[in-house]
């Protein structure tokens, strides 16, 4: 009687070669920018659903790089988890194994199996701790099934194939969605947003969320808050367009509620017109209706006053 562990690699593949086939196709047809861009697009559509805003119209002037930059940022962790595993499953090779090709022996398929199906989980349940706070019971129960469900994919993987390089994109892949869930569902529990202001040629200051940079134009979100407590409530919330070459300056603050970004970016308006050459002496403020969030970004010097009076 032979080793069982031995031939357990060897066992017919039928069904598993036609899985294989169809997740090939889908990573072909996918590749892996598009793989980044999708998980950044997740993480936007979060942050501004969140907020109020419509997230369709917020992606569709969205430049592909900014989402691109977004998803590589979140998925950086995942890469080196997935280089973690892989230096791990190496050194056990090059201590007890005989490589030969990417290949290992040091462990039985089966041995393989349980070993990347428990460092997903613990990886899994590391990201989860740190990205989702505070988690509902929801949330446990379902990034529990999520991520259980995942580890026994990569742990089927690992016993069907013995490859190198099939370790750690499965390892990537699997810790790569679960943290893009992971994110998602943080931004919508955060409302995070970012801040801007910015003054135009004609000296008039305004500011709101940013939103995008396009080639030609700037794109801020605007709207109506009333909070009170833990109560958000977002109204009338909008796009708005700033044409670029009409902007002499421009400031983005860090993500932030939405109720405090309001404050942080009516600091940032003031203090870009503080540091702006004032224009003609006739300019008036304005004043209109509507122009709550608008206002002449000239500020008048202060007389300097001691304790005896006016100077």
């Amino acid at each position: 009687m032979g080793d069982p562990d031995a031939t357990e690699g060897t066992a017919p593949r039928g069904q598993w070669e036609v899985v294989a086939s169809v997740l090939a196709a889908i990573g072909t047809g996918i590749g892996a920018l598009g793989f980044v861009t999708f998980v950044g697009g997740t993480i936007l559509w979060a942050r501004f659903h969140g907020a109020g805003f419509a997230e369709e119209a917020v992606l569709s002037i969205v430049p592909s790089q900014d989402l691109i930059v977004i998803g590589a940022g979140a998925l950086t962790p995942a890469v080196g988890i997935a280089f973690l595993a892989l230096a791990i499953l190496f050194l056990v090779e090059t201590l007890f194994g005989t490589p030969s090709r990417w290949a290992f022996d040091a462990f039985s398929p089966r041995g393989r199996a349980l070993f990347l199906a428990l460092y997903v989980i613990a990886a899994e349940v590391v990201v989860f701790i740190v990205t989702v706070r505070p988690p509902s019971g929801l949330d446990i129960a379902i990034f529990a099934v999520a991520g259980v469900c995942q580890a026994l994919l990569v742990g089927a993987i690992a016993y069907q194939q013995n490859s190198f390089p099939a370790f750690g994109a499965a390892t990537f892949l699997s810790v790569g969605l679960f943290l893009g869930a992971a994110i998602f569902a943080a931004e919508i529990k955060g409302k995070q947003v970012r801040a801007a202001a910015f003054v135009r040629k004609d000296h008039m200051a305004g500011f709101g969320f940013f939103v995008a940079e396009g080639p030609n134009r700037v794109f801020l979100g605007r709207l109506e808050i009333r909070s009170s407590g833990d109560l958000y409530a977002a109204r009338h919330p909008r796009l708005i367009a700033v044409t670029k070459a009409e902007i002499t300056d421009l400031a983005i603050g860090p993500p932030e509620h939405p109720t405090v970004a309001l404050v942080t970016g009516r600091r940032l308006a003031y203090e870009l017109c503080r540091i702006k050459a004032p224009p003609a002496p006739n300019a008036k403020p304005n004043r209109q209706e509507g122009a709550a969030y608008s206002f002449n970004c000239w500020l008048p010097p202060r007389r300097a006053t001691t304790r005896g009076g006016a100077s």
